[in-house]
C-alpha cells in the first residue's frame, strides 16, 4: 500500500523532526552533568549560620526559616561555619530588600583556593556583578550590569561554580558567565567576615530564604 502525503503534511513532519532534535540534544548535554539532591541549609537559631562581625552591624534574626538582616552601618550579615564544597556545586536562594537603598544580598562563595562575592543591588540599589576579578570589583569589571530591584519583591538567585566557569542566574535568566582560566578571584577587604560562605547586606534591611546547595558531578572526559 502506498501512502501519499500532501505538501502541508510533509512540511509538518519535517518541522517536527527539525525543531525537536535540538531540544533532545540540549537535554542530552545537560544530562552529562548529573546532580545529587539539593540540600537545604536552614536559617535557624543554634545552626551553623553565625552572625558576621563587620562593625556597625544591624540585627540578625532567623524566624520560620527566613534570615532577617537589619540595617547596618554599613554591613550586616551571616557566615556558614560548617562543611561546604569548594568546587563543582550550585547554590540557590531567594532574597529581597525590605528597606534601605544599597545591596540586599552579597553572596560570598569559595572556588577552590579562591573566593568571590555576587553583589545584587549595589551602588545605590541597582548594580549587579562579581567582586572581585583580577583586583577589580563589581563596578569595574566585565560582569557589571545595572538592574532594577523592586522593594519587597522576592528574587531567585542561583550560582554555579565549576572548574571552567562561574555562572549566575537571576529569576532563571542567566546574567553572568565567567570563564575562570587565568582569572584571579577574591573579595573586597570589608567582606572578609563573610568567609568562607556568607550573605551580607549593605545599608539595607533584607530577607533571605530557601538557601540550598547541591554538589555537581563533573562531565565525564570525552
Amino acid at each position: 500500500m502506498r501512502i501519499r502525503l500532501n505538501n502541508c503534511v510533509l512540511f509538518s513532519l519535517i518541522a517536527i523532526v527539525f525543531f525537536s532534535s535540538p531540544c533532545q540534544w540540549v537535554r542530552s548535554e545537560e544530562a552529562k552533568t548529573t546532580t545529587e539532591d539539593a540540600k537545604v541549609i536552614e536559617f535557624k537559631e543554634n545552626s551553623s549560620w553565625k552572625p558576621s562581625h563587620f562593625g556597625g552591624d544591624g540585627s540578625v534574626e532567623m524566624i520560620d526559616g527566613v534570615l532577617k538582616l537589619g540595617f547596618g552601618d554599613p554591613l550586616t550579615g551571616v557566615r556558614w561555619d560548617g562543611e561546604f564544597p569548594k568546587i563543582n556545586y550550585e547554590v540557590s536562594l531567594e532574597g529581597r530588600r525590605v528597606g534601605g537603598f544599597d545591596f540586599f544580598c552579597a553572596l560570598t562563595l569559595p572556588v577552590n583556593d579562591q573566593r568571590f562575592s555576587v553583589v545584587l543591588g549595589g551602588w545605590g540599589g541597582s548594580l549587579v556583578g562579581i567582586s572581585s576579578i583580577d583586583g577589580l570589583d563589581a563596578s569595574s569589571n566585565e560582569t557589571m550590569q545595572i538592574r532594577n530591584f523592586d522593594k519587597d519583591r522576592w528574587y531567585r538567585i542561583r550560582a554555579r561554580v565549576t572548574e571552567p566557569k562561574i555562572t549566575i542566574w537571576l529569576d532563571d535568566e542567566q546574567i553572568i558567565e565567567l570563564e575562570r582560566a587565568g582569572r584571579v578571584l577574591d573579595v573586597r577587604s570589608e567582606m572578609l567576615e563573610s568567609l568562607p560562605v556568607g550573605i551580607a547586606a549593605f545599608q539595607s534591611e533584607s530577607e533571605i530564604r530557601n538557601f540550598k546547595v547541591r554538589e555537581l558531578k563533573p562531565n565525564p572526559t570525552p
